[in-house]
């Protein structure tokens, strides 16, 4: 029933006592939803029935678990807030690969 939710809450926990720094929050959070895309794309695409019942808990992406369990202005203002992580994680990403080119 919650249990994509409970999985998703508790990678964000382990990822918050991890990590010290909010860089790597930032990062964390990419990583994070990036391998949730990843895990979807693969149970979409794959029809195995074993695959699909160990992936079938977890949510398509952090967006999605924002839509599943929210609605109304809740959801906008957690929608926004992920937009805002994506914009960060874009703008680290950037300064990354700035550096190396130097």
């Amino acid at each position: 029933m919650y249990i994509d939710l409970i999985i998703c809450i508790l990678l964000l926990v382990i990822m918050l006592v991890w990590f010290k720094k909010f860089d790597s929050y930032i990062y964390a959070f990419g990583i994070l939803d990036i391998l949730l895309r990843i895990l979807y794309f693969i149970k979409t695409h794959i029809d195995l029935a074993v695959l699909n019942k160990i992936l079938g808990y977890l949510p398509s992406s952090i967006s999605g678990l924002v839509m599943k369990y929210t609605s109304g202005t809740v959801e906008t203002i957690l929608l926004w807030v992920v937009v805002v992580l994506y914009i960060l994680f874009e703008y680290h990403i950037i300064k990354f690969f700035a550096k190396k080119r130097k």
